[in-house]
């Protein structure tokens, strides 16, 4: 009988928050997909204890921990690989030549900017989730792009379209455009309620999230749009939400990647979105996507325009879900670390940028 390789190097996660979002299913992600046959997930280190959802998916091989701040340098010692995002490193963690720290960039804001600019001594390597974030964000230190891939059993279907639809009280005729993500203010997500007026009321939005405005968002749409916005939180079986929706909308300002527009891509789900993350390298208007300016009123025009041309609008969500499932693989995303991991380890490069070059 063959031995069994031990894994080669362990890699610690850590983050500020582990709620149902994007960098969340990134993690996931890792943990199921990473070989364990050459690196070894040991641990998923959160280090605000406010931001911990025990109810969103948990990693597949290790549970998640708060771990303060304070104790992130005695935490992660004895660990070959930190990956961490959120975290302003510099301020908590004493560089050495053993630990290799990989700072991953979802986003491409300031506040991503700051993140990475108040990690500059301690981090080894950054990886950027696209090349629209790297190309917006400014850094010296060796970096990656390595596109985030999609988990394709959170979009396990358990019923028809119909049963879906009528579960959530759609009717046949009603064009529903859906949204996932986090119920939250950089989302704009209140832009897709005001939108619904602006459309005839054979239009009515499916809203899949978690967040603090949940509640600010359902009272908008009992006042503007009472009847036509139905809101829910689930985080598995997407299938069923994907199927009941005839187009997706993502009016962010900032993605990264977005990988709830991956995942309507993936199932099929003509997509509107503003130019950013995966839309600005990947999708043509008109051709795999409406790429729109985020308004309230661009987003009515968009959606409207699917709903009155459905068969335009299937050919449209094809050539983009032959996109995703030709590039946005989980595997193929923790194949990348997996091999950028053993290359910083084996080679153990030294932290951070030199003092005299500016960042």
């Amino acid at each position: 009988m063959p031995k069994v390789r031990r894994p080669s190097f362990k890699v610690t996660i850590a983050g500020p928050a582990y709620m149902n979002g994007g960098t969340e299913q990134h993690t996931v992600c890792l943990a199921k997909f990473l070989d364990p046959r050459r690196v070894e997930l040991t641990q998923v280190l959160i280090t605000n204890p406010d931001m911990i959802d025990r109810e969103a998916t948990p990693p597949h091989c290790c549970a998640v921990h708060y771990c303060h701040p304070d104790h992130l340098e005695t935490r992660t010692q004895s660990t070959d690989c930190l990956i961490s995002w959120g975290i302003d490193l510099d301020k908590w963690l004493i560089p050495n030549g053993r630990r290799q720290v990989i700072n991953v960039a979802h986003g491409a804001s300031d506040w991503q900017q700051r993140i990475l600019e108040e990690s500059r001594t301690t981090h080894n390597h950054i990886v950027c989730v696209s090349k629209h974030a790297a190309d917006r964000l400014h850094f010296t230190t060796p970096h990656t792009i390595i596109t985030n891939g999609i988990d394709t059993s959170r979009l396990t279907e358990t019923m028809t379209r119909e049963e879906a639809r009528e579960l959530y009280g759609f009717e046949d005729h009603i064009h529903v455009t859906g949204f996932l993500g986090r119920l939250a203010e950089d989302k704009h997500v209140d832009r897709i309620i005001r939108a619904l007026p602006l459309m005839p009321n054979h239009v009515s939005a499916l809203i899949i999230g978690t967040g603090h405005m949940r509640e600010e968002l359902q009272q908008l749409a009992d006042t503007i749009a009472p009847g036509r916005v139905v809101f829910d939180s689930i985080d598995t079986y997407l299938g069923d939400a994907f199927q009941c929706m005839d187009s997706f909308v993502m009016p962010s300002e900032h993605e990264g990647f977005c990988l709830a527009a991956a995942e309507a891509m993936w199932s099929g789900v003509p997509l509107v979105m503003t130019p950013v993350g995966l839309a600005a390298e990947d999708l043509r208007n008109g051709s795999t996507a409406i790429l729109i300016d985020g308004s309230t009123q661009s987003i009515a025009d968009a959606v409207y325009q699917l709903a009155r041309h459905p068969s335009a609008a299937r050919v449209m969500a094809n050539r983009a879900r032959n996109i995703a499932r030709t590039q946005y693989q989980a595997r193929r995303m923790a194949a990348e670390y997996t091999a950028l991991i053993e290359a910083l380890c084996e080679a153990r490069q030294p932290c951070g940028c030199p003092d005299e070059v500016p960042y």
